[in-house]
Order: structure tokens, then sequence, then C-alpha cells
């Protein structure tokens, strides 16, 4: 692990930053928000509703 993290690993990231040496999957489902990195906020309106179902 310590390798991972080393000194010029090939990725280095500032303050609020993100960096990655490697792969990174990341997936939102069912209105969710995903995000490496988010410098604000973040809204997510709840959904509309659907037809009247009998």
């Amino acid at each position: 692990m310590a390798r991972q993290h080393a000194p010029g690993s090939g990725a280095s990231a500032g303050s609020g930053g993100f960096a990655v040496s490697g792969d990174v999957t990341m997936k939102a489902t069912n209105g969710s928000v995903v995000a490496g990195v988010v410098n604000g906020g973040v809204r997510v309106d709840p959904p509309k509703p659907g037809p009247v179902q009998d």
C-alpha cells in the first residue's frame, strides 16, 4: 500500500482535488449523484409523480 501513495507515483492533486493512479468506477443510480469532487452545492430534485394507477 505504501508504494501506491509514494511520491512520483503519477497521481497528485491539490487541496480539494481528486487524483487517481489506476482505474476508478463511479455510478449513480436511482436519482443519486456521484462525483469525484464537488466544489459547490448539489441539488437532486425529487422525481415527478407517475401516472395515476387504479
